[in-house]
């Protein structure tokens, strides 16, 4: 209220004021003159009035934020072109893979396959000589076994072993002919009372029939004949 009683005598001070200079001019003025004074101050009680009112203050309130909202719009919108077009370049720098790796893989697919064959036939052919070793040595101890049979059936024992009631075994060595004959008949080890004995053993023997494949001739046979009392 008081603000309102302030601007009420100040509005009645004016327009006092403005009253008095008119009645003063129309004193000293003619009628025309008086027409102007009036148009005056009409305009100074328009002016007093308008700067009393807020309006002003409200408009340029509105154009500032009108200017924040655009300028924000065209910052959002000028970034999203710029993005699609990096992508698509990088999906067209991608690299196509050439036909050329395939070729290597092929080569080397055919030079792996030719190892294998070899590797085929070199085990082909061990499993084949450890096949006939194994048989060529079931064949010499099959004849070995009868010879040593054989040698012991035509021994002797000594008379004088037999009274000093002694045994023992004797060591034999001797060289087979191709032609089963028998030859250098020596004592390796044992006691020599057993030399006579054995080394007429092993004369009657021979000669055996000997399958020429399975030594090299002359051959060196080592046996044992041992000399047992019953």
């Amino acid at each position: 209220m008081s603000r309102y009683l302030n601007s009420f005598f100040i509005a009645f001070a004016l327009y006092s004021s403005a009253f008095g200079v008119i009645l003063y001019q129309s004193t000293t003025d003619n009628f025309s003159d008086q027409q102007t004074t009036n148009e005056n101050v009409s305009r100074v009680c328009f002016s007093v009035i308008n700067e009393q009112t807020p309006i002003v203050k409200e408009e340029v309130k509105l154009e500032k934020k009108v200017e924040k909202k655009i300028v924000k719009k065209e910052v959002l919108q000028t970034p999203n072109p710029i993005a699609k077009a990096t992508r698509e370049v990088i999906k067209k720098e991608e690299p196509k893979p050439t036909p050329k790796e395939e070729v290597k893989e092929v080569v080397q697919k055919e030079t792996k396959a030719v190892p294998k064959q070899k590797m085929q036939k070199v085990v082909s052919t061990a499993v084949a000589e450890s096949e006939n070793a194994e048989m060529l040595k079931a064949k010499q101890d099959k004849f070995l076994s009868h010879l040593v049979e054989k040698i012991n059936s035509n021994k002797s024992y000594p008379n004088m072993a037999r009274r000093r009631v002694i045994e023992g075994n004797v060591e034999m060595k001797f060289h087979l002919l191709a032609d089963g004959s028998v030859e250098h008949i020596k004592l390796i080890s044992g006691r020599h009372i057993f030399k006579e004995s054995a080394v007429e053993a092993i004369a009657k023997s021979f000669p055996v029939e000997v399958d020429k494949t399975l030594f090299s001739f002359p051959k060196e046979l080592k046996i044992t004949i041992a000399y047992i009392l019953k």
